[in-house]
């Protein structure tokens, strides 16, 4: 395909990025795990805190005027307190974990805490506390405050003398108070009703994170799709998607095949999903499966749908509709050179480093005159590889010439010299014939590196 364009449905703008036909792989980072929780998961709190989500109780005068689940996530009106008893972490590791930690609040605010006991084994006073940051978290404060910012972090109740109840403290210090001993009851976030409506779209912690949104969906149509079909314009052809799960009014980045699309960007609408469409100008290359993701911006959502793109009826499958295949353009500095040394006889190891090719380009070995395929090796992001083979049986003694292929292309060559093996001494003194025999002192001559570029015309790539 020489051009693909993204339609973002509900603005009708077009942009143009590029899809090779022969697409790579996907390349957008995986999110961490996840789940999915809504209101009905959210349980009630008991003594032990359950190994679950559930609502804390509140303290004196606070309550809770409705908690519903909406497209931007859990919504709640008045005080609340969200809490998790399982996937709680190491108490000696609060500091690494709060590093990682992260909330993401679409309307009002949300203070993140840290139920623990100072001193879990104490018969009598197992130093119960909850951690928290100063300042409630809001929509442009997604990550907690760091372990040693100074006053950003304080406490329900006193540790001891110097570290007492709603003073501003770094988290380093008040860890160091606490001591190592610590033991993580719950994380979660208190919703205050100052600041709501207030709404909670995630909460990551200790590797999981937990959406309160919409799953959503990931939906490609059609698929397959025949080649002509696939081409098309503003107006028809093409593949249409469906993404949702989204925050409504986030920004949503599209890929192909791991390319990020530059412009326009794409909004998430009220019920937080987004509807492109992919098509292709111009003939196809070959038939091929692509995948689209896409990434919200804020939420860390990531839906992928993948497509695929089959031969019209008709045709060959393997054979690409557009009559010229783009020919690789050599750099003009491609080059091989033989890293073995001594005799070369059938059987004897080869090596061969290259140097000058593009990034990321197969290469393949052939050992001529009559060609005997010896493999293949990938050039490295510099543009150098390293190949070992094996001399074959089947090549005579004699001067050869090792080639370097690029799609068929011969694109650089080496001399290669292969000496006879001989007949054994010791089946010679009694007449016994012999095939192989002690390898005789041969001499490895390099007749010097040879560049054959070959130039072939590339085909044309439509720019919009």
């Amino acid at each position: 395909m020489k051009l693909t364009r993204i339609l973002a449905a509900s603005t009708g703008i077009a942009i143009a990025g590029a899809l090779v036909a022969a697409a790579l792989p996907a390349t957008a980072a995986a999110p961490s795990s996840e789940v999915y929780k809504h209101k009905a998961d959210i349980g009630v709190e008991t003594s032990p805190y359950a190994k679950a989500w559930f609502a804390g109780k509140l303290g004196s005068g606070k309550t809770t005027d409705s908690v519903e689940d909406t497209a931007s996530g859990l919504t709640v009106t008045g005080d609340y307190q969200l809490l998790n008893g399982a996937n709680t972490g190491s108490g000696s590791d609060i500091a690494n974990l709060v590093t990682n930690a992260r909330v993401v609040v679409p309307q009002g605010a949300a203070a993140f805490q840290i139920s623990l006991f100072a001193r879990p084994q104490s018969e009598n006073d197992k130093g119960f506390t909850t951690l928290r940051p100063t300042a409630f978290a809001d929509q442009t404060t997604a990550s907690l405050p760091a372990p040693d910012a100074a006053g950003g972090w304080t406490t329900s109740q006193n540790i001891d003398a110097t570290h007492v109840k709603d003073g501003a403290y770094s988290l380093n210090e008040l860890l160091e108070a606490i001591g190592p001993d610590a033991e993580i009851l719950a994380t979660g976030v208190f919703l205050n009703r100052s600041t709501g409506p207030n709404t909670v779209a995630s909460i990551t912690w200790n590797g999981l994170t937990t959406r309160f949104t919409p799953e959503g969906v990931a939906i490609a149509e059609p698929t397959p799709i025949s080649q002509t079909d696939f081409q098309g314009d503003e107006t028809q052809g093409g593949v249409s998607f469906a993404f949702s799960g989204y925050i409504p009014g986030e920004t949503v980045i599209l890929a192909v095949d791991g390319d990020d699309v530059a412009a326009p960007t794409y909004t998430a609408d009220e019920d937080g999903a987004v509807f492109p469409r992919v098509w292709g100008e111009g003939p196809l290359q070959q038939p091929a499966k692509h995948t689209v993701t896409a990434t919200g911006a804020t939420s860390g959502v990531v839906k992928s749908a993948e497509f695929e793109i089959v031969a019209d009826a008709g045709t060959n499958p393997g054979t690409p509709t557009d009559p010229e295949t783009p020919a690789y353009v050599p750099t003009g500095t491609e080059k091989l050179v033989l890293k073995t040394t001594g005799t070369l006889t059938s059987g004897s190891k080869l090596t061969v480093e290259g140097s000058g090719f593009r990034p990321g380009t197969v290469v393949a070995f052939e050992l001529h005159s009559d060609p005997i395929a010896l493999g293949s090796a990938t050039a490295d992001q510099n543009g150098v590889l390293s190949f070992v083979t094996t001399i074959p049986a089947a090549a005579p003694a004699g001067s050869h010439t090792l080639v370097a292929l690029v799609n068929g292309q011969q694109i650089a060559t080496a001399a290669v010299q292969v000496a006879a093996t001989a007949r054994p001494a010791a089946l010679a003194e009694t007449g016994v014939e012999a095939n192989m025999g002690l390898l005789t002192a041969g001499v490895l001559v390099l007749a010097g590196l040879t560049m054959v570029l070959v130039r072939r015309r590339v085909a044309a790539i439509a720019n919009d």
